[in-house]
This record gives C-alpha cells, structure tokens and sequence, in this order.
C-alpha cells in the first residue's frame, strides 16, 4: 500500500515536471518568435530610414518665405551665419559644435537629400549651387546668373531669373520669368512670364512648392496700372490661379497668414485655409495705430508676430506675441530694446522644431542671432 501511494506522488510530480516544462517552452518559443518578429521590424524600419533617410529634412514653408535663412534635419541645422559674412554653418540641435560648411556669402538655403543648395552670391553672379552636409563636393547645379529665390520638387528645381529684357514701367528693372530646371535632363523650360520683383530684389513672395503646387507674385498692368498678384500653378495641370492681391507673410502647411490695413486704416492679420480665397478670415486687429506689425513666422500649431511698440517713439521697443493659428491664446513672449529707430528692422524669424530664431541687429548695426523656445526662454547657443 505505502509502495503503491509512493509511485502515485512520482507520477503526479512526473506529471507536474512535465507541465511546468512544457509551458516554459512553449514561452521560450513565444519569446524567441517574438524577439526574432521584433527584430525583424527593427531591420526592416533601419532599412527604410537608410533608404528613406532624405524624408527627415526639413524645408519649412514659413522659413522659405522669410529668407530660408535655416533648414534642418534630425541631427543638424544648416544656416546662415550674417555674423561671418553670410558663410554657410551647421550646428547641432543643442546648439553646440557650431562648424563651417562653405565661405561664401551665400542665401536662400534648401536641402535636398545629402545636400544643402544655395544661392551663392561670390562674383555677384548668384549661381545655385550644392554642397554635402559634411562640407564636401561642391557643385554648380545651375548655370543662370542673378537667380533670385527657387524651391525644388523631386527632380525639378523652380527658379526665378531675369530674362535679360528691360521692363518700361519700373526703372530700374529687369523683367523676371520663372523657370523649371529637371536636374536629371539638364533641361530648363519657362513656365511662368514677368514674376514680381522690385529694384532686382524679390517681393515677399518667394518660389514655394507645398503638395504640388507652385506659389509665387506677378506683376499685371490694368488699364495701365500696374497691380500685383499672388498666383498658386499647379504642377500637374499647368494652371494657375490668383490668390490675393497680396503677398501672405508666413504660411504653414493649410493656412497662408497676410497683413494689411482694412477700409478702416486698421492693422489686421488675415488667414486663408487650404488656399481658398473666399475664406479669408480676421484673426488679429492691432488697434493701436502707434504699433506696426512688421514680421511673421508660422510652426504647425502657432502664429509669430514681431511687433514695433510705439514707431513715434525714438526708441521703440519690439515685442514677439503668440497666438494659435485662427488668432486665439494672445500671448506676448519676448520684448527687446530698440536702441535707436533704424536698427528695428530684424531680418526675419525663423522656425526649428520648437524653437523661434530671430535675426537682428543692434543699434551699430552689428549682426546677431537670438534663440528662443515658444515661451521666450531664450538660449546660450553657439551660433
């Protein structure tokens, strides 16, 4: 009987053993799937990001329009340093190991895979070039002189140049066409006749390409006055359409932000959805007629605002407000002295991540960039 009851406990413990390694297994096996399913995923996103790598560069529509003064990817930002003549640098995102890329006075960056283009202004011939991100391979992409501002869609690069004519209505001017260049054909076509500038400068309202569309000004005489328009052309259907009378001064991906004075003489900020010109909507009125609104810069959630207090004043101050994009939460975030009346005019604001980057100068004229996040805390960096 005691025999009996002891071979019982050894098959119930054999029993339980058995158990006990089967379910261990059977999670060892679970794990090993699942490790291996993990890691397969890892490689396959390494993979993607390897190939795909160029899609994490970041060319703002709201920086192009104030100057594209800085572009940015994961791990740098490019841009121009107006302390050092205008040199072509990149910092890290910390804003630390600040590196010269090109001595040159340069403008108007893009970056384009490896690649960071720009205007290089050397010589006065304003020729579109291209440098790697590590500084190397510099090249002449394209050969046309005095290219005033240019977006680029996959392979095509859209550009704005003179066509060598004298325009009768603006002396000095040169009349400026559009033009499309196909890097891989080396092939340029006009695609757009007598696009606005001023005094050989451009209006504010550089070449932009967002979801396939070219933006951009031109200039129409009626009834011989002489008007500007701001033009959306499609890429695709080759047609265009008159936006506003206006350029906008800052835009993110949905929205274009204009200011101008109503029929009241009033100061106001205007938005437009998804380029539709019959959705223009008041966000902002600036009541005060002592302030001016003289810049603006958009990220994705929020609308910049650089605003002189008191222009009678001999010294005036510049404050930076806030606001959401459809004019709400009005916060003021930064003020400056301004030592002296002339030295007011910051050269534009530009937009990293979650950073506001402000060009300016100081009562000598002695360049200077500010760093801030979208609360006004500002930053030591080595810029």
């Amino acid at each position: 009987m005691k025999r009996k009851f002891c071979i019982n406990i050894i098959l119930i413990l054999i029993i339980i053993l058995c158990f006990i390694l089967y379910n261990n297994g059977s999670v060892n096996i679970a794990n090993i799937l699942n490790e291996t399913k993990v890691q397969t995923k890892k490689e396959d996103n390494l993979s993607k990001l390897q190939d795909n790598s160029y899609l994490c560069n970041v060319n703002l529509p709201s920086n192009i329009i104030n100057g594209s003064y800085i572009v940015y990817d994961e791990n740098y930002i490019y841009y121009i340093n107006h302390a050092d003549s205008n040199n072509l640098y990149k910092i890290d995102m910390n804003g630390k190991k600040s590196e010269l890329l090109y001595n040159g006075d340069v403008s108007r960056l893009y970056i384009k895979d490896n690649n960071i283009l720009f205007i290089n202004k050397i010589n006065d011939d304003k020729e579109l070039y291209s440098i790697e991100k590590d500084g190397r391979n510099l090249k002449k992409i394209l050969a046309d002189k005095e290219i005033l501002n240019y977006s680029v869609f996959e392979n095509t690069i859209y550009y704005i140049a003179p066509d060598g004519k004298q325009a009768d209505y603006i002396i000095p001017y040169k009349i400026h066409n559009l033009y499309s260049y196909d890097i891989t054909e080396s092939k340029i076509n006009l695609v757009f006749e007598n696009v606005a500038c001023y005094m050989n400068s451009p209006v504010v309202s550089p070449v932009i390409i967002n979801d396939k569309k070219v933006y951009f000004g031109i200039f129409n005489s009626y009834s011989g006055i002489l008007e500007y328009e701001y033009l959306k052309y499609d890429i695709e259907s080759r047609a265009d359409s008159i936006l506003s009378k206006l350029s906008p001064q800052a835009i993110s991906d949905n929205t274009k932000f204009f200011s101008y004075e109503n029929d009241s003489d009033v100061q106001c900020i205007y938005s437009m959805q998804n380029d539709d010109a019959g959705t223009l909507k008041t966000i902002y009125k600036n009541d005060d007629i002592r302030n001016s609104i003289m810049k603006m810069a958009a990220s994705e959630h929020y609308l910049f605002v650089m605003i002189i207090d008191d222009i009678y004043n001999e010294n005036p101050n510049l404050k930076i407000v806030r606001m959401k994009h459809d004019g709400s939460d009005i916060v003021k975030i930064a003020q400056m002295d301004l030592p002296s009346f002339g030295s007011y005019f910051p050269n534009c604001m530009q937009v990293v991540e979650n950073k506001l980057i402000i060009y300016k100068y100081d009562e000598n004229w002695n360049p200077s960039i500010i760093v801030m996040d979208f609360q006004g805390n500002t930053f030591d960096w080595d810029i």
